[in-house]
């Protein structure tokens, strides 16, 4: 089974009730998620109210484990933003890729806008 890292907007998707492909759950299950992405994910629940506070909790715990932001990724982000500046990718966005490519991960997320990226990891869209 290959490693998965997932973007925050997966696990939004998830949480907004967005209708997936169940087989995509079996892949995400146990995923990674950088700390940028988390806090991406807690302040969108603040701002959103039809995400529970306590959703979120209990579905970050189910599939992902949380990956503290290092000085290694750092570095990956700040090299991520030239090549892919025209995307309009979030910091938080190439956190997850700077975390799937220090892990040799696939990458699941919900965001269109990667499917066109030409990037040294395996991106897989979920919409």
């Amino acid at each position: 089974m290959n490693k998965a890292v997932l973007d925050s907007s997966i696990i939004l998707a998830i949480l907004r009730g967005e209708t997936i492909n169940t087989a995509i759950y079996q892949k995400i299950e146990g995923g990674f998620l950088s700390a940028v992405n988390l806090a991406e994910i807690l302040t969108k629940v603040t701002e959103d109210p039809l995400i529970e506070d306590d959703a979120a909790d209990g579905l970050i715990a189910l599939l992902a484990p949380v990956v503290p932001f290092t000085e290694s990724q750092a570095a990956k982000v700040a090299m991520l933003r030239l090549p892919i500046k025209s995307a309009g990718l979030s910091l938080g966005d190439r956190a997850c890729i700077a975390l799937g490519m220090e892990l040799d991960a696939d990458i699941y997320t919900a965001d269109r806008a990667w499917a066109k990226l030409n990037l040294p990891c395996r991106i897989h869209v979920i919409r």
